[in-house]
C-alpha cells in the first residue's frame, strides 16, 4: 500500500511539473527594419498573438527581404516596464525604432516559454536558427566588443542570424527595473550592423515577462481553472430549469441549446411532440464535433409525448462578423417507423456572431417544427445565452395589419378634406340698385 502511495505522488508531481512547463506567458516583441516592407495594421495593446499569427503576418515577409536578422534577448520584459519608468532613457531602442524604415511594436505575443529558469525553449530562436539555414552567431554582453572581428569572417552572400543575450536587469530603490544597460548594447550591436549589413531585421524580446506579470498571469489562470470547474458542475447538474422554465436546455462547452415546443409531422400527420418537461441533457450525452463548422448531436430520451427516442443533429458555421445554421436532423424511431431526415436552416437562421438566436412562433423545418426555441452555438459561457437575435422582425403581421388599416382610415379622411377643402362659396350676387329680374311663370 504504502508503495502505491508513493507512486501516486510520484504521478501526481510528475503532471504538476508537465502542466507548468507547458504554461505559455506573452512577452512583448519589437520589430525593426532598414527596408520598407508592408506588414498591415499594428495589433492593439490587450490582445496576445499567437506565434503563428507572428510568423505568417510578420516574419514570413521580412525573411523575403533580408538574409540578416538580429535577435535581442532579455531574460524578462512586460511592456509595463517602459509605462512603469518613464525617467529610464533607452534612447539606442528610440532611434532604431524611429529611423527604421519598417518598426512594430507588439505588446503582447505567445512564444511557448517554458516556465523553467534552467531550460528556456523560445520558439523565435528555434524558427530563426532553423529557417534561415545561415551562421548562427550567439553573443553575450562580453562579446559585443569582438562583434566587427566575428563578421569580417562571415560570407555576405549567406543568411546570418546573431542572437544577442541582453544582461539581467537591475532593480532599484524604488522596484523598477533598469534596462539602460540592455539599450546600450542593442546601439552598438544596430551600429556595426548598420555599418556592414545595410538590409538587416532586428528583434527584441523575452524570455518571460516580469516577475509582478507572471504572477498576475497565473492568478488568472487559476482563476479560469475554477470557472471551468464551475462550468463542468452545472453541465452535469441534473436539477430542473431555473425559474418554473418548461423545456429541455442543451449546454456544454460554449454552446447551448433551449427548446421548449417541439413537434414532429410526417406527411402533415403528427407523429409525436415534445412533453410539458423541465430537464437538463446530461453532458455527458452531448457531442460537439469542430472539424469543419460545429456539429452539435444529442438525444432526446423520455422527453416525448410518445415515448419516442431519436437523435438530434445540428450543424452550424461561421464566418466575419455571422454564424448561422447549415442543418437541423432527427434520426431514430417514432410509433415504430424508422426516421431519417435532414433539412436547411440556413435561411431561417443567419445571425450575428456573438449573438443568440431566438424565436417563439412557429419555425418550420418540414418535419421538425419549433415553437420556442433558442441557441447559440458560439460563445455561451456556463449555458448563458447572449442577447438574442429574433426571429420576428421589428415589423410583425399584426403590426403590418394596423398599420395598413390605419393607413386606409388616413386615405379617406384625406380624400374627405380634399372635397371639403374644393368647395367654393358664390363670389357672384345682385346689385340692389339695379332692376330687379323678372322672370315669367308662363
Amino acid at each position: 500500500m504504502a508503495a502505491i502511495w508513493k507512486y501516486c505522488i510520484y504521478l501526481f508531481i510528475a503532471i504538476s511539473l508537465h502542466y507548468c512547463k507547458a504554461t505559455s506567458y506573452p512577452v512583448p516583441l519589437f520589430i525593426w527594419s532598414t527596408k520598407s516592407v508592408d506588414i498591415g495594421e499594428q495589433i492593439l495593446a490587450g490582445h496576445t498573438l499567437d506565434y503563428e499569427d507572428v510568423q505568417v503576418k510578420y516574419l514570413d515577409k521580412l525573411k523575403t527581404h533580408s538574409k540578416t536578422f538580429c535577435l535581442f534577448i532579455q531574460d524578462k520584459l512586460s511592456i509595463d516596464d517602459f509605462a512603469a519608468n518613464p525617467g529610464m532613457d533607452l534612447k539606442h531602442l528610440k532611434d532604431v525604432l524611429h529611423s527604421s524604415a519598417t518598426s512594430v511594436v507588439l505588446p503582447s505575443v505567445s512564444l511557448n516559454q517554458d516556465n523553467d529558469e534552467d531550460e528556456k525553449n523560445n520558439k523565435l530562436v528555434a524558427d530563426l536558427e532553423n529557417s534561415l539555414h545561415g551562421a548562427v552567431i550567439p553573443l553575450t554582453p562580453r562579446d559585443v566588443a569582438d562583434l566587427p572581428n566575428r563578421i569580417n569572417t562571415l560570407k555576405t552572400d549567406m543568411p546570418s542570424v546573431f542572437i544577442v543575450h541582453l544582461p539581467k536587469a537591475t532593480i532599484g530603490d524604488d522596484l523598477t527595473r533598469n534596462l539602460e544597460p540592455s539599450d546600450e548594447i542593442i546601439g552598438k550591436v544596430s551600429e556595426v550592423l548598420s555599418s556592414h549589413f545595410p538590409d538587416h531585421v532586428a528583434l527584441l524580446t523575452a524570455d518571460m515577462p516580469r516577475d509582478d506579470v507572471q504572477n498576475a498571469m497565473a492568478d488568472a489562470r487559476q482563476l479560469s481553472v475554477s470557472h471551468s470547474r464551475e462550468r463542468r458542475s452545472f453541465e452535469d447538474d441534473d436539477s430542473p430549469l431555473p425559474c418554473g422554465l418548461s423545456g429541455i436546455l442543451v449546454a456544454k462547452e460554449n454552446t447551448a441549446m433551449y427548446i421548449s415546443k417541439m413537434n414532429i409531422y410526417e406527411k402533415n400527420v403528427k407523429l409525436d411532440a415534445l412533453k410539458n418537461i423541465s430537464k437538463k441533457v446530461p453532458a455527458s450525452d452531448i457531442t460537439i464535433h469542430n472539424s469543419s463548422g460545429l456539429m452539435l448531436q444529442f438525444p432526446l430520451k423520455d422527453v416525448l409525448v410518445n415515448g419516442s427516442e431519436i437523435t438530434m443533429k445540428i450543424s452550424f458555421n461561421k464566418s466575419g462578423i455571422r454564424w448561422w445554421c447549415l442543418s437541423i436532423g432527427i434520426s431514430g424511431t417514432i410509433n415504430g417507423s424508422h426516421v431519417d431526415t435532414s433539412h436547411n436552416c440556413s435561411n431561417e437562421i443567419n445571425v450575428p456572431i456573438y449573438k443568440s438566436f431566438a424565436c417563439e412562433v412557429s419555425l418550420n423545418f418540414t418535419q421538425v417544427i419549433f415553437e420556442g426555441i433558442q441557441v447559440q452555438p458560439y460563445d455561451a459561457r456556463n449555458a448563458t445565452f447572449a442577447n438574442s437575435y429574433n426571429c420576428v422582425g421589428f415589423f410583425t403581421p399584426p403590426i403590418w395589419m394596423g398599420l395598413i388599416s390605419a393607413g386606409i382610415l388616413v386615405a379617406i379622411l384625406y380624400g374627405g378634406m380634399l372635397a371639403l377643402l374644393s368647395i367654393k362659396s358664390m363670389d357672384r350676387f345682385d346689385n340692389p340698385k339695379d332692376p330687379p329680374l323678372v322672370i315669367n311663370s308662363e
